[in-house]
């Protein structure tokens, strides 16, 4: 797919989410590294293209045509927008996955406050629970489903309707 056209950012992330692998032991394809470079080529400015390439990254391993790793992906997408909620979750998780307990706190913070989606949430409690901050793991976690409690009703009521 050549990417000569202009693109919206949904008309972006509809190609690339067309083409994300499904599976747990699916592997990116080429096809998909091809065309989440092309997308940086022509639109460096976008967070969610920047948050995308470290995600794609984390799937793969490596990215042959970006020569930053994953997390200077997601630092990347916070310089062009410090508000960016999803690429400080990314970190959060990033740092999670290297017991890095206080940065991966930082950052699921920081989503937090940035958008405050529930993974961000399940990330801090997780990572409040590896210190051995249980109580304040459970509250953050009190916190999140009373918060989304009225989202997930929204969405259960939505596809009853489509039954």
């Amino acid at each position: 797919m050549s990417t000569d056209r202009p693109f919206s950012t949904l008309e972006m992330r509809s190609e690339i989410i067309e083409r994300w692998p499904t599976g747990k032991t699916d592997r990116p394809s080429e096809e998909l590294c091809k065309l989440v470079t092309e997308f940086l080529e022509r639109f460096p400015c976008s967070p969610a293209l920047w948050v995308t390439a470290g995600d794609l990254m984390g799937l793969e391993g490596e990215f042959p045509s970006l020569s930053l790793s994953r997390e200077e992906c997601y630092q990347k997408a916070l310089e062009l927008d410090p508000l960016c909620g999803e690429a400080y979750e990314a970190l959060g998780y990033l740092y999670d996955l290297d017991d890095n307990y206080e940065q991966a706190e930082l950052k699921f913070r920081a989503a937090i406050d940035c958008t405050g989606g529930p993974d961000s949430f399940i990330g801090l409690a997780r990572t409040l629970a590896s210190q051995d901050k249980l109580r304040e793991a459970r509250a953050i976690l009190t916190e999140a489903k009373t918060g989304f409690e009225s989202i997930v009703a929204e969405i259960v009521n939505e596809a009853a309707g489509l039954e």
